[in-house]
């Protein structure tokens, strides 16, 4: 999951600090830490001057345990939390992430999507090669 978030956000953003316990993750630009999430590894990812973090690993335990810590750090942070198991929903609303993402709930967006408006992601495929004129004209 670092190195598929590094690919999107890098090209938008800028720098990027991956934490990640992958020894084979290799990343053309950013900061890479190697390890387990904790108070030390969040200061080295210098998350006192990140705008936000995504706290996506594969255990519900550990994301809330990044997601209060690194409220502690950096209060004004934009935190996505990924929740795993359903039954600990309780528990992520009450950390204050301000995005959740599960596995469950993207799936069924993605179907509620395509019953609502099936030609929808088609439409998006081919806007996306078209030139500004034309979406002034569609406009």
């Amino acid at each position: 999951m670092g190195q598929a978030l590094h690919d999107k956000l890098s090209a938008h953003i800028g720098q990027i600090s991956v934490i990640d316990r992958d020894e084979g993750l290799r990343l053309p630009s950013g900061k890479r830490i190697l390890g387990h999430v904790d108070r030390n590894t969040l200061a080295d990812a210098n998350l006192a001057d990140a705008v936000g973090l995504v706290a996506g690993t594969d255990d519900d335990t550990d994301n809330l345990s990044i997601v209060m810590t690194a409220r502690e750090l950096n209060d004004k942070l934009f935190v996505i939390a990924r929740q795993n198991r359903e039954e600990n929903q309780e528990l992520f609303a009450s950390v204050g992430a301000d995005m959740l993402m599960s596995q469950g709930s993207i799936i069924a967006n993605k179907i509620r999507v395509l019953l609502g408006a099936p030609m929808l992601n088609e439409f998006f495929g081919l806007a996306k090669h078209q030139e500004d004129a034309w979406a002034c004209e569609l406009v």
